[in-house]
Parts: C-alpha cells; structure tokens; sequence
C-alpha cells in the first residue's frame, strides 16, 4: 500500500488502537505554532499533529526508516527498498532505487544522499537529477548508516561503519574538511542528530539519552529510568522526542525528554513499534 492517507482524530481513532497521553504546547488560545512529528509505526509513515492531535498515514511500504523533512515541509524522504521522497500535500511518491539515505540542505530542494552501490554521497534535486556526483566519499571501505544535515546549514553530521568501527565524523556543507567527533567515544548505537543551534548532539548509549557538544565534550546523561530510549530528534524548545519501551507498563511510543533530562513523558502510545520521529517545527 503506497501513497494512501488516512485522518483520524485522538477521540475517534477506534479499532487503531492508538493513543495520545499528552501533548504539550496545546491549548490556551491565540495562535498556535506548527507542530509536525512525523514517524513510522508498524511499516507506514505517520504525521501526529501535536496541537490539534490529528494523526494522518502518509505513506506505506515495506522496511521503511531514516524518516527527513525539507525545511519548508512541503516533501519528506523515506528509506525503502531505495529511497523514496513524498509530497507530504498531494502524497504524490518518487522512488530512487541507487540511494539508501538522504537529507535535505536547508533552504534548498537539494538532497545530500548516500549510494550504498557506488559508496558515495551525491547531491541530488527532489525530482532525482544529479547536482554533484561524489560530493564526498568515505575512506576505505567505511558506509554510511546516517546523515545529518545542520540546522545551520554549515555542516553534515554522518555516522560512519567499517573495519575500525563506528564513527561520527563532521564534514563542511561543501563536502571537504571531515572531522571525527569525539574518537573514544562509544558509538554501537547510532543515528545522532543536531540540535536546533547545532551546538549539541543527541545519541542513544545502552538505551539511555545523552547529548554531547557539538566540539565533542561535555557529555551529559539525560535520562535514567525504565523507559529505554533511542532515536532522539530536538524539538524548538529543546526537548527530545525519542522512540522508546517502558518496561514497567510493557508498551512502545513516542515520550518527550525535558531540555534539561529527566523523566521520559509519554507522547504516543501504540501497540506497535514506533520508530524514526521527524520533527517540523518551524
């Protein structure tokens, strides 16, 4: 099932099954930002407006992830079987078999994309035409397993996997001057991502919270408790949505972590798995 929407509200969602618990930054009149979170649950992407707790599915298919909206919010990209960018309006869906990863520059339609055949990143337009082939390429053998385009639209923040391991290295938006962060750190669980000021990063270690600066010190531990957390992405305010278990009520969901760390607050609970939050919050 591909390209297939479908809008519920909280309070008629019925056989679904899914629930909001809270939502934060509703309410109270005047006029209310955007509050996009998108994810994937059970192998179909999902838009969760936070503010007026609609829930659309946006688009199915089989083995999605790595889940990127433009900075206008008009398209997103997906991972399937090859990369897939959707119109998040019309719902209108393209298919890149030779890319597995992406994420778009900012103010631009342009997609820093990974080739998993070639080994390389190329810049490529919303529509698949080449901009830069080899923007930048990893040394040896390493792959890419994430990228992270900069809020500020100075730097990529890329997840790196070969023979030494699993690094986080940093290159220029011109695709030169790659910078490993924080060398000894342990990195078995990836896909970190920036900050709204990219001055910290947020990372999962043996399922807990963590931000780091974006220099690589100051390692701060968010989280403590019997949600275990991974797949964080900063909202405007500084608090992170994360996909999570809660081992004590045995569910999955969305749960907020507060700026500042402390305890996970249910967002979305399902019965499912869900996986890979995105916001757009402009």
């Amino acid at each position: 099932m591909k390209g297939v929407r479908a809008v519920f509200k909280w309070l008629a969602v019925g056989a679904m099954s899914l629930t909001m618990i809270s939502c934060g930054g509703a309410g109270g009149g005047g006029t209310e930002q955007v509050a996009l979170l998108y994810f994937l649950h059970n192998g179909e992407v999902f838009r969760l407006d936070i503010n007026d707790r609609e829930l659309s599915i946006i688009y199915a298919d089989s083995g999605l992830g790595h889940i990127r909206v433009n900075e206008a919010g008009t398209y997103l990209t997906c991972i399937g079987m090859g990369l897939t960018i959707v119109n998040t309006e019309t719902l209108e869906a393209a298919s890149f078999q030779n890319y597995r990863l992406a994420d778009w520059m900012p103010q631009q339609d342009v997609l820093v994309a990974y080739s998993d055949i070639t080994k390389q990143i190329d810049l490529i337009s919303q529509n698949g035409t080449m901009i830069t082939s080899q923007f930048y390429k990893p040394a040896g053998n390493n792959q890419i397993i994430s990228i992270d385009v900069s809020p500020l639209g100075d730097k990529i923040l890329l997840t790196e996997s070969g023979s030494s391991g699993i690094q986080w290295v940093t290159i220029d938006i011109d695709g030169t001057s790659r910078t490993e962060v924080a060398p000894g750190l342990d990195k078995t669980e990836p896909n970190p991502r920036w900050n709204r000021d990219a001055t910290k990063i947020v990372y999962s270690y043996q399922l807990e919270l963590y931000t780091i600066d974006a220099d690589g010190t100051n390692i701060q531990k968010l989280t403590s408790s019997d949600v275990y957390e991974s797949q964080g992405a900063f909202r405007k305010d500084g608090s992170i949505v994360v996909t999570a278990w809660q081992t004590t009520h045995q569910r999955y969901g969305l749960f907020t972590v507060p700026a500042t760390g402390g305890t996970p607050q249910v967002l979305f609970d399902s019965p499912g798995m869900d996986s890979h939050p995105e916001i757009f919050e402009p």
